[in-house]
């Protein structure tokens, strides 16, 4: 007779808890997750509702991850009107204004696409709301590549030398000719009217020698 009673015992708890289980992952199955999407560089608002804050409400935001691992993400704690919040991820805050709690996750990028859920306890049991986030790239025809310091400086260096160049080469292209002028006046002054085509065979150096010897003379 004991042993009969430890039995039917022992198939009592294994029945209620296959219950208790099956009620929870139906409870998992009936979830809303509402999809929201925000733009890549963007700022990313969800809102949760508070009945009563007297009744000092909690509120806890995680990622969920794709091995059912979760992420959190920031948490408020209010007691007797006075709210604390903890913040995980930089850039995430929870803002309170009476009626509701705002999380505000600020320059979202497209690595956070993913599932958030938000657990709220207040006057009620423990409420949760799964959010579908998808954060959205810009069109391709929208970006504009942002030149690295270092392609700038590179540019800003080119063009410098380039200029330096181009400065050199007018000196040398000004100098050759104001010494051709020179170099053709000198011989003319030096051999009084010979014929051009004397003069144009008349070396470099003596009209130098012969130029010196003048200003000797003079």
């Amino acid at each position: 007779m004991m042993l009969f009673v430890v039995v039917a015992c022992w198939i009592g708890i294994a029945a209620g808890a296959l219950v208790a289980t099956t009620a929870a992952g139906v409870g998992e199955d009936d979830d809303e997750i509402e999809s929201l999407t925000v733009s890549e560089g963007g700022n990313l608002t969800i809102s949760i509702h508070i009945e009563k804050w007297e009744k000092d409400p909690q509120v806890l935001v995680f990622r969920l991850s794709l091995d059912s691992s979760q992420e959190p993400i920031a948490q408020m704690i209010c007691h007797n009107g006075g709210c604390t919040q903890t913040r995980w991820r930089p850039g995430a805050s929870l803002r309170a204004d009476r009626e509701s709690v705002t999380l505000i996750l600020m320059n979202v990028h497209y690595n956070q696409t993913g599932l958030y859920e938000i657990r709220k306890h207040s006057n009620k049991p423990l409420e949760n709301k799964i959010y579908n986030v998808t954060v959205s790239q810009p069109p391709l025809s929208t970006i504009i590549p942002e030149k690295s310091a270092s392609a700038t400086h590179r540019e800003f260096t080119a063009g410098i030398s380039a200029a330096v160049v181009a400065a050199v080469l007018v000196v040398l292209a000004l100098a050759v000719l104001v010494g051709a002028v020179i170099y053709r006046k000198c011989r003319k002054e030096n051999l009084g009217g010979t014929d051009p085509e004397v003069i144009m065979q008349v070396p470099y150096s003596y009209c130098i020698i012969a130029t010196s010897s003048s200003a000797g003379l003079s």
